[in-house]
């Protein structure tokens, strides 16, 4: 999935890199709890350089949040290493990442569309 143009979830359920999340499910719940996490970790003022300083920050909190409450999803979630090499620094896949979390900190998109993106979850 694209970062410029995630897709619009249907309103009781969200869609996820690895399914979907019915509306006021725990995964649900603990999602909208990560996402006001998030949101005290990247500000809209915040520099790109600011923000890539902490996309570990980003994977650290979806991957806390999958681990928590759905453990089938979690068998999806990048490892660490997997993360760093997948994201290496000045690749198409950082600047992504960075541009998705500045439109995410600026309101433009839903801090629960990071549950979509593919970068911090591994294809099966």
């Amino acid at each position: 999935m694209s970062s410029g143009d995630p897709s619009t979830p249907h309103p009781s359920t969200l869609p996820t890199a690895s399914g979907t999340v019915t509306k006021g499910s725990e995964l649900d719940k603990a999602i909208q709890t990560a996402c006001e996490s998030l949101k005290l970790i990247f500000k809209a003022e915040d520099s790109d350089d600011a923000t890539q300083e902490n996309l570990s920050m980003a994977r650290t909190v979806v991957r806390k949040t999958i681990k928590a409450v759905d453990p089938t999803r979690k068998k999806r979630l990048r490892t660490e290493s997997d993360f760093e090499s997948h994201v290496k620094a000045g690749s198409n896949e950082e600047r992504n990442l960075v541009n998705l979390l500045g439109r995410m900190a600026k309101g433009q998109v839903p801090w629960k569309d990071l549950f979509l993106y593919g970068t911090l979850f591994s294809s099966l």
